[in-house]
């Protein structure tokens, strides 16, 4: 279209479908389904659709994804967007110049600002879900095996849930975003209380990977109950952000150690926290970067390596070493060799390489 005859089809309120908002240009995953949070109902969603009202329980889904494209800050986007997508204007401000007008955007459903929010990475979440019982604003669900944030309007940028994520797959990030919106919490929370089982509300979580603390345990002469704090214990498992993790004296074990030594939990694991990992059948790469973000995400009151004597298990002793060069502290650990019949060879002390 000629640039005069645009510009007079703009002027004079005759709306056609400008190029930003043709779907000729669109990507497959501009399309996509949503989750309902209320009922669980799957509705398809164009990436402009802010809002749409779901069909089995009326619940109104709003688009997490949503992208306006030239809309954003478009001057004549009241005249477009409401003749494309049939929603109402609100007053958005021009990022460009700051100039207040009638338009369409997530301002005009929800008010934006730049904020703390959380991000999740698709790729390292595995769904064990227990992110979705750490956010006790409900803006977490697994959707297709995958974690995500249905409603920016629900997430406080806390990051609560952070520490919960056995495979870092959660951060914060600052960006601009819907404010949160405790109001609207509240209403989501109780729509879920009254369509959601009590299994249900407590989210689907695998019993495997669900983080629990058990506490101190003191034991009596002849007493072999278990001292394991905490779960999960391994490496793989364990999030960085881990609270059994703060301020602990951390117990670093060859997974065979256990097994060898029969005062294990007495001896060497009472009043730890514990990782296990086996530094020859594992990926030495993957223990390096988990040990180093542990390191700098805690102030450990001690640290301690027990491995077996056999020389592959040594390697346990130089993934740490090469952990806390990483980190950068200057830090020092306990070495402990256990023999193949379950005693203690020796023990020394590491410091930082």
């Amino acid at each position: 279209m000629h640039r005069k005859t645009l510009w007079k089809n703009v002027k004079d309120g005759n709306v056609f479908k400008c190029p930003g908002q043709d779907q000729r240009f669109w990507k497959p995953e501009d399309i996509f389904e949503i989750e309902c949070p209320n009922c669980g109902r799957s509705k398809e969603f164009f990436k402009d659709e802010p809002q749409l009202k779901c069909r089995k329980c009326g619940y109104k889904i709003v688009n997490p994804n949503l992208d306006l494209g030239c809309a954003k800050w478009c001057k004549y986007a009241d005249r477009c967007i409401p003749a494309i997508a049939g929603k109402e204007t609100g007053i958005v401000q021009d990022k460009l110049t700051g100039e207040k007008k009638k338009g369409f955007g997530e301002t005009a459903v929800n008010k934006t600002t730049v904020r703390n929010i959380v991000k999740i990475d698709e790729d390292k979440c595995d769904g064990c879900g227990e992110c979705v019982s750490a956010c006790a604003e409900g803006a977490i669900k697994l959707i297709n095996g995958k974690a995500k944030l249905i409603s920016e309007t629900y997430c406080d940028g806390l990051g609560a849930c952070i520490g919960h994520c056995p495979q870092d797959a959660i951060t914060v990030e600052q960006k601009e975003c819907a404010e949160f919106d405790q109001k609207a919490v509240e209403k989501h929370l109780e729509s879920q209380k009254n369509t959601l089982s009590p299994t249900a509300e407590k989210g689907s979580v695998c019993p495997g990977l669900a983080a629990k603390q058990f506490g101190k345990k003191d034991s009596a002469a002849g007493d072999v109950s278990s001292q394991l704090s905490h779960w999960p214990i391994q490496l793989k498992l364990v999030s960085a952000n881990a609270p059994f993790l703060k301020n602990a004296d951390l117990l670093i074990a060859a997974d065979c150690v256990p097994f060898a030594m029969g005062d294990f939990h007495s001896g060497l694991l009472k009043n730890h926290s514990i990782v296990i990992g086996c530094p020859k059948l594992d990926d030495v790469s993957f223990y390096i970067e988990k040990i180093t973000q542990i390191l700098n995400a805690n102030n450990l009151n001690s640290l301690t390596v027990v491995h077996m004597e056999v020389p592959c298990c040594f390697g346990l002793t130089r993934i740490v070493q090469q952990a806390i060069a990483n980190s950068g502290k200057a830090l020092r650990f306990e070495d402990i060799t256990i023999s193949l019949d379950g005693k203690i060879k020796k023990t020394e002390l590491i410091e930082a390489v």
